[in-house]
């Protein structure tokens, strides 16, 4: 039994890794859209100052800023499917949390020694689902930070606004403050 435990933990935290991965580069893919939408609102900013300074031939500023007004919206939402898609990566991992925390119900069904053998040197089976609970939650709140900054970033005044808004999804706050150590838990039972 202590082996069969041991061999059930191992998946769980590679697919957690693997899961990690895909948010990784669906958040990547969502920067580059976000930077995109603000390099574009910045081209416009740029062309309507333009516009009242140079003589409008023929209609050209006005179908440059049409143009440019069709390719913001089509960035925006590039920007709304890559959060989709994160909120699909989190999915994933609220289910694969759930089945950890069914494993470990399953196991409150074994003797403390059998469950404690099997992960001897490694980590507890309680360490084990309470950081998958933690990092779940962190990756909750930043979903729901990329879900305002997506919304905020469409209604952005100013370049400096728009900043503070991709730096603040550069900069994942709460993964950084919070997964470090539940992470490395998981990636412990992963590797060992």
């Amino acid at each position: 039994l202590s082996l069969s435990l041991s061999v059930h933990l191992a998946p769980f935290s590679w697919q957690w890794l693997q899961i990690r991965r895909q948010w990784q580069e669906v958040d990547n893919q969502a920067l580059a859209q976000a930077n995109k939408f603000i390099n574009i609102l910045r081209q416009r900013s740029n062309m309507e100052r333009d516009r009242h300074s140079v003589e409008d031939i023929a209609g050209l500023q006005e179908a440059r800023l049409q143009g440019n007004a069709a390719e913001a919206t089509q960035a925006l939402q590039a920007l709304r499917d890559s959060v989709a898609e994160l909120d699909q990566v989190y999915g994933r991992m609220h289910s694969l949390q759930q089945s950890i925390a069914n494993l470990a119900d399953q196991a409150l069904t074994l003797p403390t020694a059998v469950v404690a053998a099997a992960l001897a040197g490694v980590v507890t089976l309680t360490q084990f689902v309470e950081s998958s609970q933690q990092l779940l939650g962190a990756y909750q709140q930043e979903l729901v930070l990329k879900h305002a900054l997506c919304a905020d970033l469409a209604q952005a005044a100013g370049a400096e606004q728009q900043l503070v808004y991709l730096v603040a999804w550069l900069r994942q706050p709460v993964l950084d403050q919070q997964a470090a150590l539940p992470e490395a838990v998981l990636r412990a039972v992963a590797e060992g």
